[in-house]
């Protein structure tokens, strides 16, 4: 009997650990393939930033593939990294980046910058925001999806 209960502990044990495997890769890795790789592979550059969002020489239809193609999506993660610092004044900040999408803070202060449609299925655009204090330093700084 006590070799019987051995046995249905061992399955229960295997049958947990099967489930917390396929909960790893059916749950986090697609969030991590959608919602992170996108975010990372390039290192960050004003030239590169300004270039991978700019439109100069395209047509309407080619300018709107490019952004849709998430330009400016691989340097995220290099710009929070090394760039983005709290403190960092909101000068600096548009210095290093060029103007933001809409040249106003919205009503919880942050500016926000076009990525393209970078994370998910591809078919919503993202953001890079940057939110600052009421004296225009840094305060908290990432990726939104829309």
């Amino acid at each position: 009997m006590a070799r019987l209960f051995r046995w249905i502990a061992r399955a229960i044990l295997l049958a947990v650990a099967l489930l917390a495997a396929a909960i790893l890769i059916f749950v986090l890795a697609p969030r991590f393939w959608l919602h992170e790789f996108p975010f990372m592979g390039e290192t960050f550059t004003p030239e590169k930033w300004t270039e991978a969002g700019s439109c100069e020489g395209l047509t309407d239809y080619q300018c709107v593939m490019k952004e849709s193609d998430c330009p400016r999506g691989p340097m995220v993660r290099s710009l929070l990294r090394r760039h983005l610092k709290a403190g960092t004044t909101l000068e600096a900040v548009v210095d290093l980046l060029g103007p933001a999408g809409h040249p106003e803070k919205d009503a919880s202060g942050c500016m926000n910058w076009s990525l393209g449609m970078c994370s998910g299925l591809g078919i919503d655009y993202d953001s890079l925001f940057v939110c600052f204090d009421e004296t225009d330093h840094l305060i908290k700084a990432g990726h939104v999806q829309h």
